[in-house]
């Protein structure tokens, strides 16, 4: 019997799995990398790694980090112990929902040229449900045990660069003549790379429609010479874009017009605080700990208002901004949340920063809503866009550009209380009322009662 070592933050997906990888002859051990010291990976025939492993991080930061990325090479640097890896000989399997994002690949590819790590890269995908059908008739259960048993039974895996390599999008294929059905067939990072030699085409002739034309948003269609179709306001909706796609052959490539504008500004009553409350506690083991939470930036945003969710299995701070509205997430949280993102309904943004992506949320994130003041939760669903490459949105803060105290505890020093921005259908959607205090950094949040 094959046996594996699975370092993943998420025990729930495997142990659903757990059962049918012992049927199939794989013996399956578990850890979340904090028990790490008791296992001796030489022992066993496969490593599996979640990519996006929550592993010696702060969740302060309220952003996703390349952890899994960390704890590798801590395996790997370290030749004498009984956890270290053999870039050779021990073979490990790398999973991750996270290969449409080009700057996860951009990391996976700079570590893999530094280590000479051989492993083999896989889709997780972002599914709660692992029964889930995906393309193909797989089930996501399928899926998974399929991916692992490929890994345990093979003899040798190549180098990480050349998994990474194989798996993009290759320079001689023309994006604008790969078939529609073959396309949906593609993993995510094949349909992110392919999408992005596109868009690397598009890019000098989108800004000239935009520039003379004004519109706001373009779709391209099998040519890169003229737009399908353009427009003012909201692009197409995706199954829309499928059925343009489906009826021409070619997939879509949408584009949209800059976010150059600031939101309107928004007033709020100001009354005085209650005694505060003290910080959350852990209300149970599914609960993150936040410990010493940091609600409101330490510079010249400290009194924008901020609100906090439970999102991706972490707590995260969000500005709220009623002047937007719709709320915008990143798209690595929403992924670690659990929900899957078409990289079919992928549109490109061409911010002052550099590009970036957004994702339509028509179905909406059902997430949990905590009061900042006590421990109190709210079930509600936020509706707006994810984005990929945040620290390229035009909304993105950065601390050395505000005076923050809190800079160097961020990823890139982004605004660790700026992961996202709430909305104001936050409120109208969830039939929420939100007092916001003058003299406090808590915001508290109840639903309103209907007569």
């Amino acid at each position: 019997m094959s046996r594996v070592l699975w370092i993943d933050d998420n025990p729930d997906m495997v142990a659903s799995v757990k059962a049918d990888l012992i049927a199939s002859g794989i013996d399956v051990e578990w850890t979340d990398g904090a028990t790490l010291e008791d296992w001796s990976i030489p022992d066993f025939d496969l490593l599996i790694v979640d990519l996006s492993l929550s592993w010696r991080t702060d969740d302060r930061r309220g952003q996703q980090d390349t952890s899994g990325l960390q704890l590798l090479r801590y395996l790997y640097e370290q030749p004498e112990s009984k956890v270290a890896i053999d870039s050779r000989t021990t073979k490990v399997l790398v999973l991750s929902q996270h290969l449409a994002e080009s700057s996860w690949r951009l990391a996976l590819t700079q570590f893999g040229r530094e280590t000479g790590i051989h492993a083999m890269l896989r889709s997780k995908y972002g599914f709660r449900d692992l029964d889930v059908d995906l393309p193909g008739g797989a089930s996501m259960r399928g899926y998974l045990v399929q991916v692992i048993k490929e890994a345990a039974g093979i003899d040798s895996v190549t180098l990480l660069t050349e998994e990474i390599s194989e798996a993009a999008y290759r320079p001689d294929i023309d994006p604008f003549r790969v078939g529609f059905s073959e396309f949906v067939e593609m993993t995510d990072m094949e349909k992110a790379t392919i999408q992005e030699a596109a868009f690397d085409r598009l890019e000098t002739r989108a800004e000239q429609i935009f520039e003379t034309e004004g519109s706001d948003w373009l779709v391209f269609c099998g040519t890169p010479d003229q737009p399908y179709s353009a427009g003012r306001g909201s692009p197409p909706a995706p199954q829309e874009l499928r059925d343009i796609a489906s009826e021409r052959g070619y997939p879509t490539f949408v584009i949209l017009r800059s976010y150059a504008g600031v939101s309107a500004g928004s007033f709020v009553e100001e009354i005085e605080p209650p005694p505060r409350r003290g910080r959350f506690r852990r209300r149970s083991d599914s609960r993150p700990d936040v410990g010493d939470f940091i609600f409101r930036c330490g510079g010249d945003l400290q009194d924008y208002p901020t609100v906090t969710m439970e999102l991706g299995r972490r707590i995260r701070t969000f500005h709220f901004d009623t002047g937007s509205s719709e709320s915008w997430l990143r798209a690595s949280d929403v992924r670690e949340h659990g929900i899957e993102l078409d990289v079919l309904d992928r549109r490109m943004v061409r911010g002052k920063r550099g590009r970036y992506y957004v994702y339509p949320l028509d179905g909406g994130v059902h997430c949990t809503l905590l009061d900042q003041g006590s421990e109190a939760t709210i079930g509600v669903v936020v509706r707006g866009s994810a984005i990929e490459d945040p620290e390229k949105w035009e909304f993105a803060r950065f601390c050395k550009d505000h005076g923050c105290h809190h800079e160097g505890t961020a990823k890139n020093g982004e605004c660790i209380v700026r992961s996202g921005v709430a909305g104001r259908s936050l409120i109208a959607d969830n039939e929420l009322a939100v007092t916001i205090y003058s003299n406090s950094d808590a915001t508290h949040v109840m639903r309103l009662q209907r007569r």
